[in-house]
């Protein structure tokens, strides 16, 4: 009977704390969406039935709050929906919300990339890393992407020959991969050819819907009190170890043997070495010997944390963001023969060839570019957390200091207030002369001081990928229809195949 008594205090206990818990937001003022007991508002994400961006999507969507009150487990968050609101605490206010709010143990230094560390910590490192993405190295990388892209013609060659039908969404994946070995490490990847190449396994292993992979997303993103409690990283040991024995031993090679490649790991050791990135000339791509003294501006972890973030931030954004414009253009080709007439008009005033400022000249390449991030954003999501109490006067309530906030850039960006017909394919939204969308709503990359650091990089290697694949291939859609958003994975991720039908362009002229 006693047992019985004391179980029936500890559920009573266990209601009354739960139910104040979940009236967080009501004792505050806050509107707020009904939560499932005991996952929060994230329930479908931790049991696999959505990823972590189509759940914050369908949150964005079922409400027309600037502000909504959500939980994360039992972590009470903010939802923030109004694009003005936004705009202001990544730009103006950044000061109240410039962490991200993320777990991050400081002795697992592989784990500790930009994107994950915090404060003065952050501030440091993005200062080191910004001369790194400037055009001037772009500029300099650029014939080695050019190159990976004709490795991509070449591979399509035969099935335009036959009019076959591809999956465009795996061959740009494969591409992309070959872009990150080759320029971000350094050494001579081809996925293209080789789609077991062990470069790739690591991505699949990293992408999977297995339940340790959501812990490890959900944890880093929402929950960080999670993963410090069971004591987990949010990179697996696996994908940890494979960075670092890949830059150790590049660097290790490169610094006995005094080789030069023109790349991020090599900027990384300029950086490691000197403690800073030289101007954008030849200077910055010189050969660096090993230095022997004390002084060292990074650790090789430190270095391999964020060669890490660069494959992780690149594995299927640029990729993706080119399957998705082929696949969009292929659904109206007037469009597409807009860029092809582009292409062609600006080639020929390059002399025919494929530069960083012919691709700069492409208006209309851009303008679909920029659709394309816009229904399809890369990362479906920002987070941040407020760093101090702030008060928003629109809605006359206080933001509590240490509140997560979640930001859905797939809602945001297909919200038919700020973007109308939002599902419809439209580049000339982004009309120079008349522009149809809201530009605070319009940030695939972030805004603000941690607005991501290689988007000008990830358009580079998207549009010369673009053009590259359209100078030579017409391409034409067997299977209309909309995109569906993948259940697994961080990224926004359409499941199934993309499948266009490829033919020569001489031969549709």
């Amino acid at each position: 009977m006693i047992a019985l008594y004391l179980l029936i205090v500890a559920l009573s206990v266990l209601y009354l704390w739960l139910k104040h818990v979940y009236n967080y937001w009501e004792r505050l003022g806050f509107p707020s969406i009904k939560p499932t007991i005991p996952l929060g508002n994230l329930s479908d994400s931790f049991l696999g039935r959505k990823s972590i961006g189509k759940e914050l999507y369908d949150l964005h969507r079922s409400s027309n709050e600037p502000v909504e009150g959500v939980y994360f487990l039992f972590k009470p968050a903010l939802l923030l929906r109004d694009a003005k609101l936004i705009k202001t605490i990544l730009t103006t206010d950044f000061a109240s919300f410039y962490d991200r709010g993320f777990y991050h143990n400081p002795k697992d230094e592989v784990a500790g990339n930009m994107f994950m560390k915090s404060g003065q910590d952050w501030k440091n490192l993005r200062a080191k890393l910004t001369p790194t993405f400037t055009s001037g190295k772009l500029k300099a990388m650029m014939p080695t992407i050019i190159q990976i892209a004709q490795n991509l013609i070449r591979k399509l060659s035969s099935s335009a020959q036959n009019n076959a039908i591809v999956d465009i969404k795996d061959l740009t994946i494969r591409f992309g991969m070959d872009v990150i070995g080759t320029v971000g490490f350094g050494i001579d990847v081809n996925t293209i050819d080789d789609p077991n190449h062990s470069f790739r396994k690591i991505e699949e292993n990293i992408s999977s819907g297995e339940f340790i992979n959501r812990i490890r997303l959900i944890g880093a993103f929402f929950c960080p009190r999670l993963l410090e409690m069971i004591g987990m990283s949010s990179q697996s040991g696996k994908f940890k170890s494979y960075m670092l024995d890949l830059v150790k031993n590049t660097m290790e090679y490169r610094e006995t043997n005094n080789v030069m490649r023109k790349d991020f790991i090599h900027l990384l050791m300029q950086l490691r070495n000197t403690g800073k990135v030289d101007e954008d000339n030849d200077i910055a791509f010189a050969s660096i010997s090993k230095n022997e003294s004390s002084f060292k501006s990074l650790s090789i972890e430190q270095c391999a944390a964020q060669v890490a973030l660069f494959y992780l931030a690149g594995f299927d954004t640029t990729s993706s963001t080119v399957a998705y414009t082929l696949f969009e253009l292929s659904r109206k080709p007037e469009l597409l023969k807009r860029l092809y007439d582009e292409i062609d008009t600006v080639l020929a005033e390059h002399n025919n060839e494929i530069t960083f400022d012919s691709i700069k000249d492409m208006t209309f390449l851009e303008m679909c570019v920029k659709e394309s991030v816009r229904k399809y954003p890369t990362l479906p999501f920002l987070n941040r957390i407020c760093t101090k109490d702030y008060r928003i006067e629109s809605v006359g309530l206080t933001v509590p200091k240490g509140t997560p906030i979640a930001i859905s850039l797939l809602g945001l960006m297909r919200d038919p207030e700020y973007f109308p017909d939002p599902q419809n394919f439209m580049p000339d939204r982004f009309s120079a002369d008349k522009p149809m969308f809201n530009p605070d709503a319009f940030i695939p990359f972030g805004e603000g001081p941690r607005a991501c650091i290689g988007s000008r990089m990830g358009k580079v290697v998207t549009k010369t990928a673009l053009v590259s694949i359209l100078k030579n291939y017409h391409f034409e859609c067997v299977d209309d229809r909309e995109l569906v958003i993948a259940n697994n994975g961080l990224t926004v991720v359409m499941d199934g195949k993309i499948n266009l039908k490829i033919s020569n362009r001489n031969s549709t002229r």
